[in-house]
């Protein structure tokens, strides 16, 4: 064996990972616990995550939208007779209103969507 004899990333190091991650503790938290370095734990998390929300492109602009919520905007299609919210509607290209949804979390530190509050609601995948 090597220098770095336990030192790798095993199925119960991950497992601990995954659930630190859930409970949003720190990379040195992590780190500590785990007996590695802050780094390693964060580069495990960037090159392991996956995509698990499958999210079919519908064709709305509305499904990235900031304020798709409690979007109440009707007729931006042009049509006269649309009774409908746009919020949805295959029709909108445009919208005055729309504002992409970005989240930083994907971009530091945990890397992943795992004990996100807007994990339930995110467009992102």
């Amino acid at each position: 064996m090597g220098k770095n004899k336990g030192k790798q990333f095993n199925i119960e190091k991950r497992a601990t990972l995954s659930r630190m991650v859930a409970k949003g503790n720190k990379a040195k938290e992590i780190g500590d616990a785990l007996g590695m370095d802050p780094t390693s734990v964060s580069r495990e998390l960037k090159r392991n995550r996956t995509k698990t929300k499958e999210t079919e492109n519908d064709g709305t602009l509305c499904r990235s939208c900031l304020h798709k919520r409690g979007c109440t905007i009707k007729k931006v299609c042009g049509s006269l007779s649309c009774s409908q919210r746009c919020n949805g509607c295959k029709a909108v290209a445009k919208c005055r209103k729309y504002a992409e949804f970005a989240c930083n979390r994907l971009n530091r530190f945990p890397f992943v969507c795992n004990g996100c509050p807007k994990e339930g609601y995110c467009p992102l995948e």
